[in-house]
């Protein structure tokens, strides 16, 4: 099931849910209001007497009929406040007032519906929480540090506004011809948050990304070379996944267990991706060169072709990440 069947489905859940609500609504003041049991029955019988006045050719005395409807609705609902309840509370409520929980709007996807399937991209893609608010609609400049750093060209704020434009322009322009990106810095200085921007930019353009940090990444690895058979075929859809992905993102390399085993499934990957010509973003506290001591200098040879965008600053985890 694809994620614009899975909104279909939760829009299906939406709807029965709020008719269940509206049951038991109802079912509720009948029990505790005297009189609100007979007011909707006599309601259901004008709507009733309104429509088989409507096929009269002469409309008969449906405007009379109509006018009572509204009398006996408004009664009712004066009854509901009358006791404590709001006037419209056993009317239909709906998740979504502008489409009422059809996902669609004379003819074309709601925002609702656009809104559930990114999410359930995010989901797909492997992606943690942050992913959902951290983005560049409300992208906050002002968790980072608007001191310049002695011997910096720039305060880390302005750096940030910096690669902000340059990123929105790599997701503007996003193609399979796009750069690879390094993205480097001490912890806490927004490495992940502007992968998160990146990722809920490109998931809501209908690209496939997938999101994983290093350890996990290294752990779908092994387990599609080594792991039992019981799961192969989850294994293999896994690594299919992460190689003909749009863009894969390996969010904190360096914080796996560095091993010969994983360093050369790592080269494997990168190597298999840029064979694709498929793009990568990594970010890591590592430094473009220390890459070749920890790892060897295979992957330092395919990672001096990525993009390298370096962030300082204070540790800001304390604030947000």
């Amino acid at each position: 099931m694809n994620e614009f069947d899975r909104a279909g489905k939760i829009l299906e859940n939406r709807r029965r849910e709020m008719e269940n609500l509206q049951a038991s609504r109802k079912d509720e003041v009948s029990k505790k209001i005297p009189g609100y049991k007979k007011l909707t029955r006599d309601i259901a019988q004008a709507n009733i007497n309104y429509l088989y006045e409507m096929r009269k050719s002469d409309g008969g005395d449906a405007k009379d009929c109509l006018q009572l409807v509204k009398d006996l609705k408004s009664k009712r609902d004066d009854l509901l406040e009358k006791n404590g309840y709001p006037r419209d509370y056993t009317e239909r409520q709906y998740y979504c007032n502008i489409c009422n929980d059809t996902g669609e709007v004379n003819g074309n996807v709601c925002k609702c519906k656009k809104d559930i399937i990114i999410s359930e991209k995010i989901k797909n893609a492997s992606l943690h929480s942050g992913v959902e608010e951290e983005n560049f609609e409300n992208f906050d400049f002002e968790i980072f540090s608007n001191e310049k750093p002695e011997g910096k060209p720039a305060s880390p704020r302005d750096l940030a506004r910096f690669y902000y434009d340059e990123f929105k322009d790599y997701c503007k322009n996003f193609s399979s011809s796009s750069k690879s990106l390094f993205i480097t810095g001490p912890v806490g200085t927004g490495k992940t948050y502007f992968c998160n921007c990146i990722s809920h930019e490109l998931l809501a353009k209908n690209v496939n990304v997938v999101y994983l940090t290093s350890a996990d990444l290294m752990k779908k690895l092994r387990n599609y070379n080594l792991g039992s058979f019981e799961f192969e075929e989850k294994n293999r859809q896994d690594y299919q996944l992460i190689i003909e992905s749009d863009l894969l993102i390996i969010d904190d390399l360096g914080s796996e267990q560095i091993s010969q085993y994983n360093v050369s499934n790592l080269f494997n990957l990168i190597n298999e991706r840029l064979n694709k010509k498929k793009p990568v973003i990594i970010s890591t506290n590592v430094s473009f060169s220390e890459i070749r001591e920890l790892y060897d200098e295979r992957i330092y040879s395919r990672l001096k072709t990525y993009e390298l965008y370096t962030l300082y600053g204070e540790d800001l985890r304390g604030d947000r990440f």
